[in-house]
């Protein structure tokens, strides 16, 4: 056994200086050679029944090392490519703080408020029927009754058959245009109502196709009733497709067909769902 000492000496130094070698590889990211080679080769030198307890237990320190390298593919890095990351990553920073601070603005900024506007200013009206555009010059206080007034020469109705709305809501007649959110664009939509139709009315129904198919149903009936009558007409069921109507979803089912602006000879449109 004493003849092993000199041997176990002398593979615990080249186990150090391994160590040391490996321990630079990771640490400069350098390439090496027969990476997979040297790695059985410790495995099986720590695995072998006649290796010293000291040697063994410094490969496996080493091992864990070199499984390191395996696992990362190790590529060789220059200094020149690091600061080409460097200076990527400068970019991004940058961007992301003018972003930032752009956003930050942007919150600031209230959204101009007619309250704050002198004097009078051009308010957009369109006919939802034929899509004809009216300019009205009016003030912020004016209320939609008003505004409703000064479009019955034009729409050649009695004012209590125009609705107006926004995009997103029914206006009231005591609403003034200070208090609607126009958001950027000050512009509103005419409805126009046509005189009651005692009796049944017939309507179109248009499809994605935009092939007409008429409908006879009474006024005073509810949108869940014409929900009913068009399922019946398409052979599909009432909960597998949408009615828009002037460009609005008919979604409450209770409504009455007459309140939703449905009168004789009007249109909706058909748009079964697509199930994903």
């Amino acid at each position: 056994m004493e003849d092993a000492h000199p041997n176990i000496e002398r593979m615990t130094q080249l186990l150090d200086r391994l160590g040391l070698i490996l321990n630079k590889i990771l640490d400069e990211n350098a390439p090496i050679n027969n990476r997979r080679v040297l790695f059985q080769a410790l495995h099986s030198l720590s695995r072998s029944p006649s290796c010293d307890r000291n040697v063994k237990r410094r490969v496996d320190t080493l091992l864990p090392l070199l499984d390191d390298i395996l696992d990362t593919n190790v590529v060789l890095v220059t200094q020149s490519f690091l600061d080409g990351l460097e200076r990527q990553n400068q970019t991004l920073r940058d961007e992301t703080a003018r972003l930032h601070a752009l956003l930050q603005r942007t919150e600031q900024e209230a959204e101009p408020s007619l309250n704050d506007v002198e004097g009078t200013f051009d308010l957009t009206v369109k006919s939802a029927a034929d899509e004809k555009i009216f300019i009205l010059n009016v003030q912020p206080q004016s209320t939609i009754l008003q505004i409703k007034q000064r479009l019955v020469p034009h729409l050649t109705v009695l004012v209590e058959h125009i609705t107006l709305r926004t995009v997103t809501e029914e206006l009231s007649d005591s609403t003034t245009l200070a208090e609607i959110n126009f958001e950027g664009h000050h512009a509103l939509i005419a409805f126009v109502e046509e005189p009651r139709k005692d009796g049944p009315i017939t309507i179109s129904i248009r499809d994605t196709s935009n092939k007409l198919k008429e409908l006879t149903i009474s006024p005073s009936e509810t949108i869940r009733e014409l929900r009913k009558q068009v399922a019946k007409m398409y052979h599909v069921s009432p909960n597998d497709f949408g009615l828009i109507h002037l460009g609005s979803p008919l979604i409450n089912p209770d409504n009455i067909i007459e309140r939703e602006g449905i009168f004789d000879r009007s249109e909706t449109y058909f748009r079964p769902f697509i199930r994903g």
